[in-house]
């Protein structure tokens, strides 16, 4: 099933983006695009019409997606999602996700990257507004069927969005605000009151779980192809080919990405980069500096200046 979506779907998310650049694709045309203090907030509705190819995300916000057109498969943390027009897909900040879209239709989605500081003051003691986001089980549930949406509801909103944007009045960034924490309520009561039949994944190789278990609960450790062959007794041969056929990326991209995401977290929460480094288990100092700086577009000392 997996290896025929993979041979289907040419267009695929590859190069890493920066961290506060805006997720296009190379023929995007932008309908709407609204910031606030990035990269607390970022909106963008847009059409690629025919879809080529997207980078890779590494950023520090949460994601929803609303999908109008197009045909696209989604990647999440060793699940597969097939996401059809009238969906909503659910990223918390620290799931790895890539994507494979079918060029030969346009492709039509907004997408919201936001942090949770940006919801201060929005956010009752005794009412957890992001739970269908943060409490989730790390690629589990991450897409809302739009059998279970009132989609009218939800474009409507969306569209009212656009439409504030469009004014671009002094008011403009309290009424998205406000708009945006009516869209969070909606597309949370959803969820909440479909949670026990939130449409499920493509079956995964369960070894690939518990690789995937293993490599994020031992980050800081030295964890090579060898090393994974020798704790789980399989070959490398069939280590690779099954990895990236599940997760749309090879063992040492998804641990190298995955590494980069702890990274960004230890510095925004005052490591410093030395720390940083090698409790990600990188170890060599050097070759974290390239690879953060090519990840997020910063050194881990600016990174961390900066947040």
């Amino acid at each position: 099933m997996l290896e025929t979506l993979q041979m289907l779907f040419m267009v695929v998310i590859s190069d890493i983006i920066p961290r506060g650049a805006y997720v296009r694709m190379e023929n995007d045309r932008f309908i709407h695009h609204y910031s606030f203090r990035p990269p607390q907030f970022n909106y963008l509705h847009s059409v690629a019409d025919p879809p080529t190819a997207v980078p890779v995300e590494l950023h520090e916000s949460h994601e929803l997606c609303f999908f109008y057109r197009g045909d696209i498969t989604f990647f999440i943390e060793g699940n597969v999602y097939q996401v059809r027009p009238g969906d909503i897909l659910i990223i918390a900040n620290t799931e790895l996700h890539r994507a494979v879209v079918r060029p030969e239709t346009s492709y039509e989605r907004t997408v919201i990257h936001f942090k949770t500081r940006y919801l201060t003051g929005f956010q009752p003691d005794d009412f957890d507004l992001l739970n269908f986001v943060t409490k989730r089980m790390i690629g589990h549930q991450n897409r809302i069927d739009s059998s279970q949406i009132d989609t009218s509801r939800v474009y409507a909103l969306l569209d009212q969005i656009g439409g504030i944007i469009e004014e671009g009045r002094p008011e403009c960034d309290l009424m998205v605000k406000t708009v945006f924490v009516e869209l969070l309520v909606e597309v949370r009561r959803t969820y909440n009151d479909n949670w026990g039949s939130v449409t499920t994944p493509t079956q995964t190789d369960i070894k690939i779980k518990e690789i995937l278990k293993y490599i994020n609960d031992n980050l800081a450790s030295k964890i090579t192809l060898e090393s994974l062959k020798a704790e789980f007794f399989i070959s490398k041969y069939y280590l690779c080919h099954v990895f990236k056929k599940n997760t749309g990326f090879t063992v040492m991209e998804y641990l190298t990405n995955k590494r980069i995401m702890q990274a960004k977290q230890l510095l925004i929460d005052g490591s410093t980069a030395g720390d940083a480094c090698f409790d990600t288990g990188f170890g060599d100092y050097s070759n974290f500096y390239k690879v953060f700086k090519r990840a997020t577009g910063k050194s881990p000392q600016r990174f961390a200046k900066e947040h």
